[in-house]
């Protein structure tokens, strides 16, 4: 189409995706923009070329969907400023540290993405702790940052409680001496060695989030658990506890095809425990994620998710409308967003101190980008490169989901290329269709 007005002309972004509404309005999500709008039938008109703007007011909404991104100049390489756009979100945002205070874990979940990673359990000792805090603040200077987040990890963390605390307090001290202006913690954790008093003392240091994993009804919960497999009453006992303090807490469920069945009546069941306290769904975000294989869980990958991918998704995706509708907040399943292994501020500390990229690599010593006894801009550089891994090819930069998939899920197509990051893995077609599906209902 071309703008009459100022002689330029306008194409739809090839980053789309479009939905009918009930009402025949059109609603439009930019995947690289995170932009959304919902068109009436004039301006559909107007989108597709078939009319002109004839008035001011119309040019106006012309102007605008060229500043939402869905329209862009024709003379414009998108693809080009697509991977710009990228580079720059990889660039951007707070220094991030995972630090694996323990590799010991008192669960064994069955499908664990450390198992068998770390080899002998071990737990961070006190140098290790010190050292990894003199890292953080000095690769924060490094970077020219001045917020810092940090993320305990493990195994499950709390088993090294103290140690925790330790590195809290250390932050804290170091930080008022470099002015670091944002300190902020979080914990990944299983939910079962924190009481309320220990709640209470790490909120009181700073911890402000919390993800925590709950996969389906108690018996389907509790049987994932190899160890300490009654834990279901515990971790939502935990759960309240922590929103109830004002720690926002994140549900993680890991889906497959043994507990997908269950998701509607697991949010059934979360109703009625807050429905006392409705006003803990401020603190809670619910995440479904379909299960990431890992080599040590290839097996059982076979019988739970492989060639099962399209119909999970789509369960999922109809999961996150219902969670939406009864007024939940979830983690927005179509808004783009850099992952840590992609960015070049994120960084994570085993407990022998090898630094990784994301925890999702750590105790795999092929991707060690360095330890903590290295000059900082030696292991920045190295990370950089690892991160820059990217898997994408040209047939991704013409895909509309590209700014959300990006080449697909690397930790996947690893496992058919001998555990090697870089290899895309295309789902273009199922997830299109799911994704158009539920945009109606997502915003």
């Amino acid at each position: 189409m071309r703008d009459p007005l100022k002689g330029v002309e306008l194409t739809l972004s090839r980053y789309v995706l479009t939905a009918e509404l009930p009402n025949g309005d059109l609603r439009v999500l930019s995947t690289l923009w995170s932009s959304v709008v919902d068109l009436d039938h004039r301006h559909q008109q107007l989108l597709r070329g078939e009319t002109y703007a004839s008035t001011s007011e119309e040019q106006e909404h012309l102007d605008t969907l060229k500043g939402l991104g869905i329209l862009v100049d024709k003379s414009v390489d998108e693809a080009a400023v697509a991977v710009e756009e990228l580079k720059r979100r990889k660039r951007a945002g707070s220094v991030t540290m995972t630090y694996c205070v323990t590799s010991r874990c008192n669960f064994n979940c069955v499908y664990c993405v450390q198992e068998g990673k770390y080899g002998p359990e071990t737990e961070m000792p006190p140098e290790i702790r010190r050292r990894a805090v003199d890292f953080s603040i000095e690769m924060l200077e490094h970077q020219g940052g001045d917020s810092l987040d940090v993320l305990f990890y493990g195994g499950e963390p709390l088993l090294n409680y103290d140690g925790m605390l330790d590195m809290m307090f250390q932050l804290h001290r170091q930080s008022r001496t470099v002015g670091v202006k944002e300190l902020s913690f979080g914990v990944v954790t299983n939910g079962s060695l924190l009481s309320p008093a220990r709640l209470e003392v790490l909120r009181s240091l700073g911890l402000g989030h919390m993800q925590i994993t709950v996969d389906g009804l108690p018996d389907t919960h509790n049987a994932r658990r190899r160890t300490n497999n009654g834990s279901w009453g515990k971790v939502w006992e935990t759960i309240l506890t922590a929103s109830s303090q004002g720690i926002h807490t994140t549900v993680n469920v890991v889906v497959d095809s043994q507990n997908v069945g269950e998701l509607s009546a697991l949010l059934d069941v979360a109703d009625r425990i807050t429905s006392a306290r409705p006003d803990l769904k401020t603190h809670l975000v619910w995440i479904f994620g379909m299960l990431i294989p890992t080599r040590p869980a290839f097996a059982r990958c076979h019988q739970v998710l492989f060639g099962k991918e399209p119909e999970i998704f789509a369960k999922i995706m109809d999961t996150y409308l219902i969670a939406m509708k009864r007024g939940w907040r979830v983690l927005h399943p179509l808004v783009q967003a850099v992952d840590s292994r992609e960015s070049h501020r994120s960084f994570a500390i085993a407990p022998n101190g090898k630094v990784y990229k994301c925890f999702g690599v750590i105790g795999l010593h092929e991707y060690a980008i360095g330890d903590i006894g290295q000059p900082v801009g030696e292991v920045d550089t190295a990370g950089q490169l690892f991160a820059d891994r990217d898997a994408w090819d040209s047939d991704c930069l013409t895909c509309s989901i590209f700014p959300l998939c990006r080449g697909g899920c690397q930790a996947i197509a690893s496992l058919e290329h001998d555990g090697e990051f870089g290899h895309k893995l295309c789902e273009r077609d199922f997830r299109i269709a799911n994704f158009q599906r539920v945009l109606p209902g997502l915003f």
